[in-house]
C-alpha cells in the first residue's frame, strides 16, 4: 500500500495543500516542492504556534490572498501539515505557487 500524502487535494470550497515545514530557518519563504509536499521555511521557532501562523502568512502572501483564508488542517503540532487554502482551486494553487502539475 502507497501512504505517500497527495499534494494537492480539491474540494467544492477549499483546497488542502500537503507541506512540510522548517522552523526556524534562515528565511521564510517556499523553499520548493519535493515529491508530494511544497517545502515551507519559516524564521519562526515551533512553540505557542508561531511556526504555523508564519506558515500561513508566507503561503497566503506567495498566493495573493488574505491570510485568514490560509488555516492549518492536520499536523499543527509536526513537521508535516495539511494547510487549507480556502475559495481557491487547485490549478490555482498550482499556478500561483509554480508548483509542479500533480497530475502528471
Amino acid at each position: 500500500m502507497d501512504n505517500r500524502q497527495t499534494l494537492l487535494t480539491d474540494s467544492s470550497d477549499a483546497v488542502l495543500l500537503a507541506v512540510r515545514v522548517k522552523p526556524r530557518a534562515s528565511h521564510t519563504r517556499i523553499a520548493g516542492q519535493r515529491h508530494d509536499r511544497v517545502l515551507v521555511e519559516v524564521t519562526a521557532p515551533p512553540v505557542d504556534s508561531k511556526a504555523n501562523e508564519a506558515v500561513c502568512r508566507v503561503i497566503a502572501k506567495a498566493l495573493g490572498v488574505a491570510a485568514g483564508r490560509v488555516t492549518i488542517a492536520a499536523g499543527a503540532r509536526g513537521r508535516d501539515k495539511l494547510v487549507r487554502i480556502a475559495e481557491l482551486s487547485a490549478r490555482e494553487v498550482v499556478d500561483r505557487l509554480g508548483l509542479e502539475d500533480p497530475g502528471r
